[in-house]
């Protein structure tokens, strides 16, 4: 089932009475991430939603509004079974990922550069012991990152590397680590989902080979 605007209206203003707003007005738009943004006043609010949540559940939308809401008074409340099996399925990656990648700019869409391979990199991970997942799409971006040499996007199972590593001089173990590590941090942020990230993958990491040299 689809969520039209005036189903997602309904829901926003009903969780967004409970929390005191007079006047509460919502809308889907072709955000890249999945996220929400908004404009309040002291009694009205309106809120923009990623439109990737339009196929989300009933039950779904409504823990996500109940989050937004408590986000914005500072707290934290975690999302209810349905919002966390929809959003974190293999169904959901495998429908919106092709969306995100193409609202993504700054991406190559395409794990081979000129100089390295990521997939590469993600094998040797793998053989290695180090990662258990595999599926996760790789690519490098078109050009340099801001500094960062990679990031990832959690809910579309994406790591982005900069294309600034693309180089033979850059050595594959430390090209093999960056991965590595966003990997790292996107597996943890998808098992905390909603919750926070403990922390547990910085300490994780130092069990990757050369780790100081790669971490210098």
């Amino acid at each position: 089932m689809t969520i039209t605007n005036k189903e997602l209206q309904g829901i926003f203003e009903k969780i967004g009475r409970k929390h005191g707003y007079e006047s509460v007005s919502a809308e889907f738009l072709p955000l890249k991430d999945f996220k929400a943004t908004w404009e309040r006043g002291y009694d009205y609010i309106h809120l923009q939603i990623s439109d990737y949540a339009k196929d989300a559940p009933l039950e779904a939308m409504m823990s996500l509004a109940e989050k937004i809401f408590s986000s914005i008074e500072g707290r934290v409340v975690p999302y209810n079974d349905a919002m966390t099996e929809w959003v974190l399925s293999d169904e959901f990656v495998k429908k919106e990922r092709p969306i995100y990648l193409k609202r993504s700019r700054n991406i190559k869409k395409d794990p081979k550069g000129e100089h390295k391979d990521l997939t590469d990199s993600l094998k040797r991970l793998a053989d290695a012991g180090l990662i258990d997942d595999t599926d996760v799409y790789l690519t490098w971006s078109k050009g340099p990152l801001s500094l960062r040499a990679a990031y990832f996007s959690m809910l579309m199972k994406t790591i982005v590397v900069s294309s600034t590593l693309d180089d033979n001089d850059t050595p594959d173990d430390v090209l093999d680590y960056v991965i590595y590590y966003e990997w790292l941090a996107m597996t943890e942020s998808r098992k905390t989902f909603g919750r926070g990230m403990t922390g547990e993958y910085i300490e994780i990491r130092k069990k990757y080979p050369n780790y100081e040299k790669c971490n210098a």
